[in-house]
């Protein structure tokens, strides 16, 4: 194979004319730059240069060669310009994988903070279910995953994002929005909508009831926090879900409250295991978290973990 820096003498031997002018221009004595226009030819087997009359003069052939060689260093000088795109974020591509609640929520916050700084990346979002989530994750189909359950690190790189208190949505024009939290009492004769009883989130739930005393009541079982809190618009009811949907826009005409007693999720982001992350994964995962210490400060039912 070629060696590059034969060809960069080579070259700029070329532009100068001289053997003197290159080497003021790659700072290399002119001994050392006779030698490595030799080696180059012995490589090629094509004699470049002729000395007449004491002046260098290039061969048709090294003229015939001039126009690859500066294709080849064109094509050079673009690979540094994209390394330095890559190394400063400014190029790639993410995909991300996330549960229905974080991709409407979280994610959009974070990827348009993102994309202000990083115009060019590309970004796929795919809202999934959590056991599809680490599918693509574990597969190395996604980059980063965001799931509302926290996993053993014995499975995924595990990065947790917050404790996220469940609570509880209700129309603003109900008189429970009028309390300073809610408790399993108060639910009593309400339309609830919650998670079903096989969930993590439905268990807890179950176990709050369970620990105060109070019997479960009907219940319309949805799968997804923002059906619910639609549901709690449109049938009065009252909801108990995790958090998320109504931290960055709460709508007018529900109200979230704390619910008592505590029974917080653990959502966190996953990455594929044993794979470095690529610039723009890292740089996006920053965001990410500055995007998290924001929604944080905006709400009293998140806290750090």
């Amino acid at each position: 194979m070629l060696n590059v820096r034969y060809l960069a003498v080579f070259r700029t031997i070329m532009q100068m004319g001289t053997v003197s002018g290159a080497s003021r221009i790659l700072n290399v004595s002119q001994p050392a730059l006779t030698k490595s226009l030799q080696l180059l030819e012995t490589r090629l087997g094509v004699v470049l240069f002729e000395r007449i009359k004491g002046k260098l003069y290039p061969t048709p052939d090294a003229q015939l060669l001039m126009p690859e060689v500066e294709r080849l260093f064109g094509m050079l000088r673009s690979i540094e310009h994209m390394a330095n795109e890559v190394k400063h974020g400014q190029v790639g591509r993410i995909v991300l994988a996330a549960v229905p609640t974080l991709a409407a929520t979280i994610l959009p916050e974070a990827v348009a903070r993102f994309r202000r700084e990083h115009p060019k990346v590309a970004i796929e979002i795919l809202s999934l279910s959590t056991s599809v989530v680490m599918q693509e994750v574990s597969n190395n189909q996604a980059d980063i995953g965001l799931v509302d359950v926290q996993f053993g690190e014995d499975y995924f790189e595990t990065i947790p994002l917050c404790h996220a208190q469940i609570g509880c949505v209700v129309r603003a024009d109900n008189p429970l929005a009028e309390l300073e939290f809610v408790t399993p009492a108060h639910l009593a004769g309400q339309e609830l909508i919650t998670f079903a009883d096989d969930t993590l989130s439905g268990t807890m739930i179950r176990s709050a009831f369970e620990e105060c005393k109070v019997s479960f009541p009907r219940t319309l079982i949805v799968n997804q926090t923002l059906v619910a809190c639609a549901l709690v618009k449109s049938l009065d009811g009252v909801a108990l879900v995790d958090p998320f949907p109504l931290i960055s826009a709460q709508p007018g005409d529900v109200k979230v409250l704390p619910f008592r007693p505590i029974r917080e999720i653990k959502p966190c982001m996953i990455l594929p295991p044993e794979r470095p992350q690529s610039v723009v994964s890292d740089l996006f995962l920053t965001t990410l978290k500055k995007t998290m210490n924001d929604l944080m400060s905006r709400s009293s039912l998140l806290r750090a973990v």
